[in-house]
């Protein structure tokens, strides 16, 4: 995901709670923001987040 930290930002402003995205984008987020970030490394993982 391209600027991870800018969209991460967004979407804490906005009033999400968690955030699910690629496991590489994951580092360091969840302490910048305190929020719930997930990180994924599949399809697969993801919707089992979601569901």
């Amino acid at each position: 995901v391209l600027q991870a930290q800018t969209r991460a930002r967004e979407a804490q402003t906005l009033g999400f709670k968690k955030l699910i995205l690629p496991a590489s984008n994951k580092k360091g987020l969840e302490k910048l923001l305190g929020i719930r970030v997930v990180g994924v490394r599949n399809l697969e993982e993801a919707l089992d987040e979601l569901f």
